[in-house]
């Protein structure tokens, strides 16, 4: 036991070392802020956010009520010189425009606008970063990529109080982060820090004293005067000039934090002191942070233009649009869109597809400078720490402890430490890890230590041998001749990717062959069909007959399964139809057919016999799928389900079928060609076709036999074509139902 101890303590530090190498490669750092943050969000679920902030929508509901065009850039900009007109007289502290206005209005408006703009004194226009690529002489890989700054118009550009970028990533990438300062190439404030430095204007002769306390030289830049700054359009310099000063003293923040609590500065008031925390904190982070979301699109209170534009000067009966002291953000907002599209994919995005506005974005991180409570990921050194001594820790539990004890402990510490740090994220916003320690670190020690004790122990490896028998398909049979009553109750639900063959005229051969010969051909035709199965990771599930079941499964939808079965049925194709071309003798002509969805996989029989197979509608409705390609004339066909997200082929929807046993219909596609290898006259056929269908399918029977007519002159005896004009035939002598929606009724199997 002594001899193990040093070994054991080996192990420890390097599960502890891995763990570290692990947190700091790309894959990790990207699924701890997609996945880890995003869950600890979900779990935390929505929070109200702070009263300051309020935003209004430039929205097809606003739009609609003020007889405005759907899109934004055709609004008179008479509309928004208006409403920071009412904006300003109502209060407002601070007036934020996400829209970029780099075009000219009609003559004269923009005056206007401007004039609305100066009179208010505390408006930020959005500008934009452009990027722009340059190629250089070193090659491919190497262009300089240079970002500017595209301001709003000048005329308008002049009136405002500052103008300022908010640069976010787009789709499909999760925004999680923001800019408070640009690099580009020097520090540019973005807009959620231009309005809250205005919003901050109130504290800021406080600031300013104790930014004179603390460092020997305040820059010119900076005013002790707000209102000379914003008659001077200073705002946006002293912001530069107060973070530059930030950075070149790392200790400043610590410095004016405790000068703020001498006698000398305890005159202001709370929310002054709040303020002036927020500005600190502000000044001397970091250019990005984390955004700590409230919520769905919609959180922040939000109101169409419309509403304000159109409400009377007393607006006693709508306190939600009292706007004095607060806040105002205006964009475009994605619960009632325009056409102009301003979403981006968060934790809190609608599974219906709505995204939270890219104003709404703004104005949660101006939000979160107000609050002073964004989310905190943990220092490095605390970081490096917690990982290595988590991965000792579980490393060291799995070897004191014996396997099925250190599972349930496994789950127990991940358990505990994710409660851990749901709870430090739900109090203080302090971002824990997640996926390195519990889906790297847990699995990883109780492996390394599981391979350890199955190389120490005899007994410790039959229990590492029953745990691994789990997962290897090859040893699987073994678990099930060791332990059969665990095989009657073994059954999971997993997503799966059904294909489904039949060969072409086996029953003739099968009459002609001596059974020992035919024994020989059909063992070589499987072999033909099971490697592209094999290939592709697929699982031959059934052969009875002529016929062979495959199965992909994954634990849930998977676009790479989809691919990889799709890939498989169409090298079964060209393989057998190639061996047809090179055989003199008998051939076997392969329909396949493919449907995808949840299936359960698992041991199915009773008393002394089981088989291991899929079960569920799914295998059933690929069957049928397949079975379908004898009437259309067809080889391969798939369920929509199958092909979404697959590329490379070219495919032709061949309309919806009602089959048998089903009470729904499913729409298929037939496989044609590969897309770089497509013949010339198939997309004039698929053109035909699908000009033939949507007659078809509006009831307009002699339009759809011409088109399908015209299909089956392009490509002689197209089995779909054919099928479909026939139809047409009995379907204008005797029509369909009233409720008809173009949809085939499969009779028979």
């Amino acid at each position: 036991m002594l001899q193990r101890i040093p070994f054991a303590f080996i192990i420890c530090l390097i599960t502890g070392s891995l763990g570290l190498i692990i947190g700091y490669l790309p894959v990790a750092i990207d699924l701890e802020e997609r996945v880890g943050l995003d869950m600890l969000f979900k779990i935390r679920g929505p929070k109200a956010p702070p009263p300051d902030v309020l935003l209004l929508s430039l929205d097809q509901l606003s739009a609609d009520g003020l007889n405005l065009p759907s899109q934004l850039i055709r609004w008179p900009r008479s509309v928004h010189a208006r409403l920071v007109d009412r904006l300003s007289n109502a209060g407002a502290a601070v007036i934020v425009y996400d829209v970029i206005f780099e075009n000219p209005g009609p003559k004269g408006l923009d005056e206007s606008f401007a004039a609305a703009i100066a009179g208010a004194g505390n408006v930020v226009i959005g500008e934009f970063l452009e990027k722009e690529i340059f190629p250089t002489t070193a090659g491919a890989g190497s262009d300089l990529i240079v970002e500017r700054i595209v301001p709003p118009l000048a005329v308008l550009s002049d009136a405002a109080a500052a103008t300022a970028p908010f640069p976010l990533p787009k789709l499909p990438v999760k925004v999680s982060q923001y800019w408070t300062f640009k690099q580009a190439p020097d520090p540019i404030p973005t807009l959620p820090v231009a309005g809250f430095q205005l919003y901050a204007l109130q504290a800021w002769p406080q600031f300013y004293t104790l930014l004179q306390q603390c460092v020997t030289d305040v820059p010119a830049e900076v005013n002790a005067d707000p209102e000379r700054m914003l008659r001077d359009q200073g705002i946006k310099q002293a912001i530069v000039a107060v973070r530059e000063v930030f950075r070149s003293d790392p200790a400043l923040g610590s410095k004016m934090r405790k000068q703020l609590t001498t006698a000398g500065n305890r005159g202001a008031s709370p929310a002054q002191v709040a303020l002036i925390e927020s500005l600190i904190r502000m000044y001397e982070g970091a250019d990005t942070r984390f955004l700590n979301l409230y919520g769905p699109p919609g959180t922040i209170g939000t109101i169409p233009i419309n509403r304000i534009l159109t409400a009377e000067a007393d607006t006693a009966d709508e306190p939600d649009i009292d706007v004095a002291g607060r806040a105002v953000f205006i964009g475009l907002t994605e619960s009632y869109r325009l056409d102009q599209k301003d979403g981006f994919f968060t934790a809190f995005s609608h599974s219906n597809g709505i995204d939270i506005s890219g104003v709404e974005l703004a104005a949660t991180a101006f939000a979160n400078l107000v609050e002073n409570r964004p989310v905190q990921p943990l220092s490095v050194s605390l970081h490096n720490t917690l990982l290595f001594l988590f991965g000792v820790a579980a490393t060291g539990l799995c070897i004191i402890l014996p396997v099925s004890t250190a599972v349930l402990v496994m789950i127990g510490l991940g358990g505990g430490y994710a409660a851990f740090a749901i709870h430090l994220f739900n109090t203080g916003l302090h971002w824990l890890p997640l996926t390195v320690p519990l889906f790297f670190q847990l699995p990883l020690a109780f492996f390394i230590v599981l391979l350890w004790k199955f190389f120490d122990s005899r007994r410790e490896s039959r229990q590492i041998r029953e745990a691994f028998e789990l997962y290897l398909p090859r040893q699987v049979v073994d678990e099930l001749t060791e332990n059969a009553k665990a095989a009657r109750s073994d059954s999971r639900i997993v997503y799966g990717t059904c294909l489904f063959t039949d060969a072409e005229g086996y029953t003739s051969i099968s009459e002609k062959m001596d059974p020992l010969v035919l024994t020989g051909y059909m063992n070589s035709y499987y072999a033909r069909i099971f490697e592209p199965v094999r290939q592709q990771g697929g699982n031959v599930s059934d052969v009875k007959g002529d016929s062979m079941l495959a199965v992909w499964a994954s634990v849930k939808p998977d676009p790479q399964q989809l691919d990889k079965a799709v890939k498989a049925a169409w090298t079964i194709h060209t393989d057998i139809n190639r061996t047809r071309r090179a055989s003199d003798g008998f051939s076997l002509p392969t329909r396949i057919g493919l449907h995808s969805g949840y299936i359960s996989m698992g041991n199915i029989g009773a008393m002394d016999h089981y088989e291991y197979r899929p079960m569920g509608d799914i295998v059933n409705t690929a069957s049928r799928i397949e079975q379908l390609n004898k009437r259309l004339g067809t080889r391969i066909l798939a369920s929509g389900d199958t092909l979404e997200g697959v590329g490379g082929f070219v495919i032709r929807c061949v309309g919806k079928f009602l089959l048998p046993g089903k009470s729904k219909p499913v729409t298929l596609y037939e496989i044609q060609a590969l897309t770089d290898s497509a013949w010339a006259g198939l997309s004039e056929l698929n053109t035909e076709f699908a000009f033939a269908m949507s007659a078809f399918e509006n009831r307009d029977w002699d339009s759809a036999m011409s088109g399908f007519a015209r299909a089956g002159r392009i490509v002689p005896d197209d089995g779909p074509a054919l099928f479909y004009e026939t139809l047409c035939r009995r379907f204008k002598n005797k029509p369909p139902r009233d409720k008809w929606r173009g949809e085939v009724m499969v009779s028979g199997k």
